[in-house]
């Protein structure tokens, strides 16, 4: 029995099952020792090392720092400690016990190693390329240093010093693909986006199940105005992120990836996304695209909105425990389902529409909207929307109540790329040589709110609503207000995207006042210039879950 096993006993199977890859189970098996010796140092050194391996960074750091009450003055604890806090972006503590590690052995290149890249992410270039000839120092002529000198002159603007550095490491170390990585970050710096695709193919037939890999191989192509290209790097990426969906068990397009996730268990949530993802659930069960025993599913989400507090309720977010994670497992963050439309090579927007003459009302405005009713065909806006209903890729968290699908996470399906396509096709005038630079859709609860005024980090947005017309019970609202004041041409992304609204306000002026009021309406597009301030209106929308306020944005070009 496992009870009765020797402290020995487990330890040789926890580091069996951590050589194997097995992070979790030689986890568990050292807190096993634990409970029965708290006080030992090599167990609780173990578990952590198992736990960042296992990708799960905050909880390493926590027992890496129990591990140093034990052992203060142990160099490697401190690595390790600021080796997660950097993955954890807290740079502050990454610094401190890197530097802690550092005094304590000065010939550990780990940890030099660690704060030089760190320094590099801090932004702190001078810094970090003074850690880099130190460690080239200690260590002149290996992979790892090469590797890491080509990082910080990469992250530090010298382009030249980074390719040097990147190509030589690749020569000592051919099976690292961390160079290979920032070489083609070097590419793309440079603008030599062809070569920077060539790296990232190559990365991926040799690491596939990176998500790095598809995940940047997806952002270069959409640069280079091939997002057919970039859909399906995003499908390999979603697929990795989120596991396989059950209606592809018979006809695997990715045969050769991980049927589960790779990536770690996500318990953040909030009390709508729970309830969002219930109420897909009992549809997707009410249409019989999901067997029987998902009902065991539902009613886990049953239970655990059933005993959330008033305070959980109104939290932004909140952490689920290990077991009702466990209980929706099968649901929360996976691509449990996903109702791909199958649209073949055939037009998607409305064909009969005055498409040169809605091109030149936009050039003449100021500032420049158009609205666009009748927008998709009616078969179009039928697939679109039996798709966004029915696939449950819906991860994004939204605070004011509402959930985001994106473009690398299952949003991708072949009808948006060609209403994607269709637009640069019909309105040349605006979107050529502006590229589809990113998408998504938004699902809204209907007791909360929208998005905050905010501008967008593109040329040119496109938004446009899919929920009936019956569905919301205020004509008069429920889409968007514009701005006629774009952001000023000196605010950051952060400035422009994230401001506070009081600080977009007064930049408005009396503007702020007096906003382009555009109802919702079915199968209705705006398209305007992105650097014009813009926010939900208000929603009124009816209960249930197919009259969710469902609308899809795609953003083309730079500002």
């Amino acid at each position: 029995m496992l009870e009765t096993e020797t402290i020995d006993g487990l330890m040789e199977r926890s580091t069996l099952h951590l050589k194997a890859g097995e992070h979790e189970i030689a986890a568990r098996l050292c807190r096993l020792v634990l409970v029965q010796e708290p006080s030992l140092v090599s167990p609780l050194f173990q578990m952590a090392v198992a736990q960042s391996s296992a990708d799960a960074p905050g909880v390493a750091l926590g027992s890496f720092q129990r591990v140093l009450c034990i052992v203060p003055g142990a160099s490697a604890i401190h690595h390790n400690i600021g080796v997660c806090a950097r993955r954890l972006d807290d740079h502050v503590i990454a610094e401190s016990a890197l530097r802690r590690a550092q005094t304590l052995d000065p010939t550990g290149l780990g940890a030099l190693d660690a704060l030089a890249q760190t320094f590099s992410t801090m932004g702190r270039h001078g810094d970090a390329l003074s850690a880099t000839r130190y460690l080239r120092v200690l260590l002149p002529n290996t992979a790892g240093t090469h590797a890491t000198v080509g990082f910080v002159a990469w992250r530090s603007g010298r382009l030249e010093m980074a390719e040097t550095a990147l190509r030589r490491a690749m020569i000592l170390e051919p099976a690292d693909y961390g160079p290979a990585m920032n070489m083609a970050n070097v590419h793309v710096a440079r603008g030599d986006l062809g070569s920077a695709v060539v790296l990232y193919r190559r990365l991926a037939r040799l690491k596939p199940c990176m998500l790095t890999v598809w995940g940047n191989l997806g952002l270069v192509l959409l640069e280079m105005g091939d997002p057919k290209a970039a859909a399906d790097a995003y499908c390999h990426f979603a697929r990795l992120a989120h596991g396989r969906p059950l209606d592809q068990e018979g006809n695997d397009p990715f045969p050769h990836l991980p049927v589960n996730p790779i990536t770690t268990f996500n318990r953040r949530t909030a009390w709508h996304r729970l309830a969002f993802e219930r109420e897909q659930l009992r549809f997707l069960r009410a249409v019989d695209e999901l067997p029987a025993e998902y009902e065991r599913e539902v009613a886990a989400y049953d239970r655990i909105l059933g005993k959330l507090s008033d305070a959980e309720r109104t939290a932004i977010s909140l952490e689920l425990s290990e077991p009702d994670h466990a209980s929706i497992s099968r649901m929360h963050d996976r691509l449990l389902y996903r109702a791909s439309t199958g649209w073949s090579n055939v037009m998607a927007l409305n064909p009969e529409l005055d498409w040169s003459g809605l091109q030149s009302d936009y050039l003449a405005d100021d500032p420049r909207i158009i609205v666009v009713d009748d927008f998709l065909r009616p078969d179009a806006l039928v697939a679109l929307r039996r798709f966004c209903l029915r696939s449950t890729m819906w991860f994004e968290l939204k605070g004011a109540g509402y959930l985001g699908a994106y473009f690398r996470e299952g949003f991708n399906d072949p009808l948006l790329i060609r209403v994607a396509e269709d637009l640069v096709h019909f309105l040349p005038g605006i979107l050529a040589g502006h590229p589809l630079r990113m998408m998504w859709a938004y699902t809204y609860e209907q007791s909360m709110q929208g998005i905050n005024p905010h501008a967008d980090f593109a040329r040119v947005n496109v938004n446009f609503w899919i929920t009936p017309d019956e569905a919301n019970l205020d004509p008069e609202t429920g889409g968007l207000l514009i701005y006629r004041r774009p952001a000023p041409k000196d605010w950051t992304f952060d400035e422009y995207n994230a401001a506070p609204r009081a600080r977009i306000m007064e930049h408005l002026g009396e503007e702020a006042t007096r906003p382009i009021r555009i109802p919702h309406r079915q199968n209705r597009a705006v398209i305007f210039d992105s650097r014009l301030f813009h926010e939900t209106d208000n929603l009124s929308f009816r209960q249930g879950f197919e009259n969710r306020r469902l609308n899809v944005t795609m953003l083309f070009g730079r500002q």
